[in-house]
């Protein structure tokens, strides 16, 4: 009886995933349209999203899948013996370790994995249950870097991903020596799918260097680098007066046919680029922050210039877009978020009440929004809702998806 229910969630993933092919394709196409990754532990989609629970304190991480239209989360593992855990059940399909980025592509799963013998970074491509694995492409010393992927992107068969090193890999491969960089190094890499070709698309080096929030328009890298422009005086850290002093950070443009790059926030010197969990990314669409304002921008490719349309209250916290609507909240203490109308350039109040998540700073993937919140045992949860419920200011509708960081 134990059995044949394990084979049934086994049935139902399949399923929903749609095994379509038994081998990885020269052509690789996604199997969802929207997909996004954020710091790479998470990857959402319209249909679900793929997470992972820890096996044991010993080590591993069991990839996951919740699907929206079940309503379930299982292991990609189709053993029906297996307790998914690695030290009673080591051979696991599900198990792997530390993935990140992981998604479905011609009916395969691919994820980004720490090879525990190399410290490389592995690109795997595998059964949809997890079983004939192959190292699609792999990074060197990825290992001293993958713990600080913020950011995982897909388009046309290609994986974006940013990372900082802080680890002078020259010196490690010369004299096989550790030594932590001053300056670390951040930079955004693509890997094919199909061919396993790993390009360094953009490489900066600075004091505390990331680069974060990218987005993909065409042919275009859209991306956010921020620095230190000099040390902290203090091991403990920068000071408030340092990070008024040093902190600097901007929004570029990478032309990927021809490497040519620009910055699009010239002139100053705090502007971040705020809304680009979309894929169809549009200047016209694009909002970028400054702090030194509080301000929310619209972005004129033509004239290279912005005008300011709204305060936003925190943009970490309070903000959130799609190509229709850019969400926000004015002010903490605000009862009411404000919507703004790209098309019209309009603003509407939209009602806080009944809002389940701590903040706005959610995910869309497009007709879904993704958010993290606290239940009432405390403990960190994944749901969803309809976008369009979202803009709207209907809550009804927000669903529970998996716990986060859950141990199995």
């Amino acid at each position: 009886m134990e059995m044949n229910e394990k084979m049934k969630r086994f049935t139902l993933i399949l399923m929903i995933v749609a095994l379509l092919m038994t081998g990885c394709s020269a052509d690789v196409t996604l199997d969802e349209k929207v997909l996004f990754s954020w710091g790479g532990s998470e990857t959402f989609s319209d249909d679900g999203a793929f997470h992972q629970r820890n096996s044991t304190i010993s080590g591993g991480n069991v990839i996951c899948y919740y699907s929206n239209d079940s309503g379930i989360s299982i292991p990609l593992c189709n053993k029906p013996d297996c307790t998914h855990n690695i030290t009673t059940s080591p051979d696991c399909n599900a198990l792997a370790n530390q993935p990140k980025g992981t998604f479905t592509a011609d009916g395969r799963l691919y994820f980004m994995e720490l090879d525990k013998e190399t410290d490389d970074l592995n690109l795997i491509c595998a059964d949809i249950n997890g079983g004939n694995r192959r190292t699609v492409a792999s990074v060197p010393h990825g290992a001293m870097s993958a713990g600080f992927i913020e950011r995982i992107r897909f388009s046309d068969g290609k994986l974006f991903y940013t990372t900082y090193d802080s680890i002078d890999t020259e010196l490690l491969d010369t004299a096989n020596e550790i030594k932590v960089l001053d300056k670390y190094i951040a930079s955004v890499r693509s890997i094919d799918v199909s061919s396993g070709e790993i390009k360094i698309l953009v490489k900066r080096q600075n004091y505390n260097a990331r680069i974060s929030n990218i987005a993909i328009m065409d042919n275009t890298l859209i991306y956010l680098y921020s620095y230190f422009t000099a040390p902290s005086a203090s091991a403990d850290g920068y000071t408030d007066e340092e990070w008024n002093d040093y902190y600097r950070y901007g929004v570029y443009a990478v032309d990927l046919n021809t490497g040519d790059e620009k910055c699009l926030t010239d002139g100053y010197n705090r502007m971040a680029l705020a809304g680009s969990c979309f894929d169809d990314f549009s200047y016209d669409r694009a909002v970028f922050f400054s702090t030194d304002t509080n301000n929310l921008y619209r972005y004129s490719e033509d004239t290279g210039t912005f005008t300011a349309f709204a305060e936003c209250a925190n943009i970490n916290n309070w903000f959130i877009s799609n190509d229709k609507y850019a969400l926000f909240l004015e002010k903490p203490e605000d009862e009411f978020f404000k919507r703004y109308d790209f098309e019209t350039g309009e603003t509407t109040e939209i009602s806080r009440d009944g809002f389940v998540p701590v903040y706005l700073n959610g995910i869309i993937t497009g007709d879904k929004v993704w958010f993290g919140y606290t239940d009432e045992n405390d403990d960190y949860c994944r749901g969803y809702m309809d976008c369009n419920d979202l803009m709207n200011g209907n809550y009804d509708g927000f669903k529970f998806a998996y716990y986060v960081n859950e141990e199995g």
